[in-house]
């Protein structure tokens, strides 16, 4: 019950509609400008070009000449997700492989696969090793004939280099084979290692980040081809290459349109006549009198402190949906520790030192960490005898 109650808490705060752009659509995906299919609607930017075939599977991204099936665009993230097998070129575009949101994985036995960049040499990669197939767990990826690594930065082109290791044992497969996906979409399975030479070609999810051209945000300010209109503010790309646009603090929109469908000041608690919130308030949680007595308030607490984290103004610093996701799984981790505390008398004592007094209001002030710097929220969470 106390996870239910944490888990609908935390959807209503994180993901709640007054965040969603204004966007055109193909089949049920947003398309969202700077995104925009050419002849319908504002003229899309160049290299955001998108085809929409209605006989079709959905939105398409041209890249190099082939079209890639698109699962998922984000303003906020500046990401496209796509269906593709990672072997395409982006140089040349507006996209890079995000290093945040991939893993790059390598398949094969007693071999190190390093990602290659350019003249500057390594620029990563990853050792699988393999002793016997009895060694080769499906599901596992972690260095037995299945390893991953982080994706280096601005990554553009996947370029190999494979490495054999001397294996004594001449029973395990040799061939290697790698690619980029979106982190948690890939679950190892021996049968690929029978198609690391990609006879058949595999396609999965692949998160690229996207930027308006090239400039940093200081270069391109006083450009006519700046892309960032009122109520905006400018931000240089995490990976290196250009920038993006969010609708400043206390304004919702795309910040790449002029007039309504543009950051629009935000209504409740926003300010009149679009100056938007001033970022300061309280957020008042009710426990539910079993709720506080099965959780603990040490727990309910960090559940107050996510959801002040979802409610942040400005989209960057809002947690995203995954990430949310782990650490709810950490929480309901904990709270079955400290149900089998509850359960155990002689441990019972020690945990009350721990747990938060419920007979009095808890006053929670968060900032710094809990929240951006020109924002600060109040958390009162009411406790069970105040119901």
């Amino acid at each position: 019950m106390m996870f239910l109650f944490f888990l609908r808490l935390l959807l209503v705060t994180c993901f709640s509609p007054s965040s969603v752009q204004s966007a055109s659509k193909c089949f049920n995906i947003s398309i969202p400008y700077p995104f925009g299919i050419p002849g319908k609607g504002p003229s899309p930017l160049k290299g955001f070009e998108i085809t929409c075939n209605p006989s079709g599977v959905g939105p398409m991204l041209p890249i190099g000449g082939t079209v890639y099936r698109i699962l998922d665009i984000s303003l906020l993230d500046g990401s496209v997700t796509i269906y593709g097998n990672s072997s395409f070129n982006l140089q040349g575009t507006i996209f890079t492989f995000s290093d945040t949101r991939n893993k790059f994985t390598a398949l094969g036995c007693n071999v190190v696969a390093m990602l290659l960049n350019g003249s500057s040499g390594y620029s990563g990669g990853c050792a699988s090793f393999c002793s016997t197939k009895n060694n080769i767990v499906n599901g596992s990826c972690s260095g037995v004939a299945c390893c991953q690594a982080p994706v280096p930065k601005g990554l553009k082109k996947l370029e190999l280099d494979f490495r054999s290791i001397p294996n004594k044992d001449n029973s395990t497969p040799s061939c290697s084979g790698a690619f980029i996906a979106e982190q948690n979409s890939y679950v190892f399975s021996s049968l690929d290692l029978n198609n690391t030479n990609y006879t058949n070609t595999q396609y999965r999810p692949v998160v690229l980040e996207w930027s308006i051209d090239d400039d940093s945000c200081e270069e391109v300010k006083r450009s006519a081809s700046y892309a960032c209109r009122e109520n905006t503010y400018c931000y240089n790309s995490p990976n290196g290459i250009g920038y993006r646009c969010n609708c400043s603090q206390g304004f919702e929109g795309n910040p790449y349109l002029q007039g309504p469908e543009g950051c629009q000041g935000m209504s409740g608690d926003g300010l009149k006549e679009g100056s938007g919130c001033n970022g300061i308030g309280t957020l008042v949680i009710a426990i539910d009198p079993e709720v506080a007595e099965e959780a603990g308030m040490i727990h309910v607490k960090t559940v107050a402190q996510l959801a002040v984290r979802c409610l942040r103004l400005k989209g960057e610093e809002r947690p995203r949906m995954i990430e949310v996701a782990i650490e709810l799984e950490a929480l309901r981790r904990l709270m079955r520790q400290h149900l089998t505390l509850k359960s155990n008398p002689l441990l019972q004592a020690s945990m009350f030192h721990r747990e938060m007094d419920n007979d009095t209001p808890l006053n929670l002030r968060v900032d710094g960490d809990g929240i951006a710097e020109d924002e600060s929220m109040e958390i009162i969470l009411l406790p069970p005898r105040n119901l």
